[in-house]
């Protein structure tokens, strides 16, 4: 659940990619089209079968190489019985993941590469980078708007309150106060549905005229429109959440499509909302403070298999900073259950494997068992350190202290040692841990 953007060097574009997308058919449109309103394909649960596809990550390219027309080279779509996305070849134990493999388990394989070479399941995001986000709303209606902004300004600050120093740089806090640092946006289904913003997002991100952006802007709609489940509204080009730095602008950015899988994760690892978003934004604000702190680069994991030691570390760390804070009494003071059972359950979701489509293997990174461990490894740390609370000490450790703590078990936490770094958790622990907190 990599939630973070990196400063990365252009993904390769393909030899001879088209400019124009698929041709389309309207007097016999494709069989495989979902049937439903865009809002019952939003909350569509993965079945069975799709439950073991592999993960969808898609190739960031802050900075992509100008796509050269090329009509000619388009490829021709015929209606065709469902098909089997390729993708599938590649397995992946991470629930979030899976969700993104099952959201384009339905388009049609030229489709998707079409809209992949010209980056457009990352184009709300960088186009709300490129051009920014003056009125940032959360949710197709904005119904998660104080839950999202409620959780990010509590989780900063109590980080805030840490024993460092400068925190008046690291941890401001955000949106419309000029001294703030840290920006909150939202990603939308309606941020790349205007044919004229999809041309201006051509014409800046890709290097076209404006001729060629509006031309593709209208062809990208219409095999969105006609051959994407859901249309625009497809949670695929939102399903995002991450933390940023760029040109000295910091922020967290998550979108509609997060928060849908967020509402509705899976079963058997199904969470309340309110965990699995507490525990979303904890780790991207885990990812935050390690850039700012301690100068971490952000990596996604396309990025991972040259920068694999380091994404481990930072990954894992940035979920310990985050499950910290939700289960300490003075952060977010999860108790019993939610903490012991549901917070955990999400933690096991969240394994990362990266897989590459292009030679259909894929890389384990981090399993959903170091995940938990991790977690239980921090849960435990943060009931320790509130019970150490007294006149001269704020209960909560400084992050060079959890980063030292963190790093002398690092390895023991990949290793998943259940002896002495993360035993699973007992029911009168969390009873006592319930009680005591109150």
């Amino acid at each position: 659940e990599p939630s973070f953007l990196p400063t990365v060097s252009p993904s390769p574009q393909p030899t001879g990619t088209p400019s124009h997308g698929p041709t389309l058919s309207s007097s016999n449109p494709p069989s495989y089209l979902a049937s439903g309103t865009p809002s019952e394909q939003s909350s569509a649960q993965p079945s069975a079968e799709a439950s073991n596809e592999p993960s969808f990550l898609p190739t960031i390219s802050p900075t992509a190489s100008p796509v050269t027309p090329n009509p000619t080279s388009a490829p021709s779509i015929e209606p065709a019985p469902k098909q089997v996305n390729p993708l599938s070849i590649c397995r992946n134990e991470s629930v979030e993941s899976q969700y993104r493999a099952f959201l384009i388990e339905d388009i049609d394989r030229a489709a998707y590469q079409y809209l992949k070479q010209l980056d457009m399941f990352n184009l709300s995001w960088r186009m709300k980078l490129e051009f920014g986000d003056r009125n940032p709303t959360f949710g197709p209606k904005n119904e998660h708007e104080d839950a999202v902004r409620v959780k990010a300004i509590r989780t900063l600050l109590f980080w805030s309150k840490s024993k460092t120093e400068d925190s008046s740089r690291e941890f401001s806090l955000m949106d419309d106060d000029p001294r703030s640092f840290v920006k909150l946006v939202g990603l939308h289904s309606s941020d790349i549905q205007s044919v004229i913003q999809l041309g201006i997002a051509f014409v800046s991100l890709h290097g076209m005229t404006a001729e060629e952006g509006i031309d593709e802007a209208k062809q990208v709609a219409q095999v969105i429109e006609t051959l994407v489940p859901g249309g625009f509204d497809n949670p695929i080009f939102t399903a995002h959440a991450f933390a940023y730095d760029v040109s000295g602008r910091a922020g967290l950015v998550i979108g509609d499509g997060m928060l849908s899988y967020l509402e509705n994760i899976p079963k058997p690892n199904t969470v309340p909302f309110n965990v699995a978003l507490e525990a979303k934004i904890g780790s991207m604000v885990g990812w935050h403070l390690q850039h700012i702190k301690f100068g971490v680069k952000n990596i996604l994991p396309t990025d991972a298999l040259n920068n694999e030691v380091e994404y481990q570390h930072s990954s894992l760390f940035a979920d310990v900073l985050g499950t910290y804070y939700v289960a300490h009494p003075k952060g977010g003071k999860l108790r019993g259950n939610d903490v012991c059972e549901h917070y955990l359950t999400y933690a096991r979701s969240t394994g990362t494997t990266l897989c590459d489509t292009e030679t259909s293997s894929s890389t384990v990174l981090l399993t959903s068992e170091q995940k938990e461990c991790a977690a239980i490894w921090a849960i435990r740390w943060a009931w320790i350190d509130n019970a150490l609370t007294n006149e001269n000490e704020t209960g909560v450790a400084s992050l060079e202290e959890l980063r030292d703590r963190f790093d002398a078990r690092y390895e023991r936490i990949k290793a998943v040692d259940r002896v002495e770094t993360c035993p699973e958790f007992t029911s009168i622990e969390c009873v006592l841990y319930r009680e005591g907190s109150k």
